[in-house]
């Protein structure tokens, strides 16, 4: 509060008002739950049957089933400043005795990781 004068007497004590709070921002949405992927360290090779369009581990190790879903492919590129660069092109696919895993063709079939939801 304002007073007319400026001797060290002259003053006056306001009530004090504070502002208002600031406005909370709301909560973040909820995330998409995107699957992130186990990778597989030697990949694991696969046999693909193109006819019925299933995959099976030569290993044994609960790989296996029919694809239900696909997508891709979507390929990766090493070396592309060489001239011979070398590439592999990937796919996810979905089994229908679960799991979704990412698959690559390199003369053989390989599953190179899992996706965990």
């Amino acid at each position: 509060m304002t007073v007319d004068g400026h001797l060290p007497e002259r003053h006056a004590i306001g009530e004090y008002v504070p502002p208002p709070p600031p406005t909370l921002r709301p909560p973040p949405p909820r995330g998409r739950g995107l699957p992130a992927p186990r990778v597989f360290r030697p990949p694991v090779p696969v046999e693909v049957v193109m006819r019925d369009t299933s995959i099976s581990s030569m290993r044994g190790d609960g790989i296996e089933g029919s694809v239900i879903l696909s997508s891709g492919p979507w390929r990766i590129e090493e070396g592309w400043w060489r001239g011979t660069p070398e590439f592999r092109e990937y796919w996810d696919v979905e089994l229908d005795r679960g799991g979704i895993y990412r698959v690559y063709e390199n003369g053989d079939w390989f599953v190179d990781a899992r996706y965990d939801a």
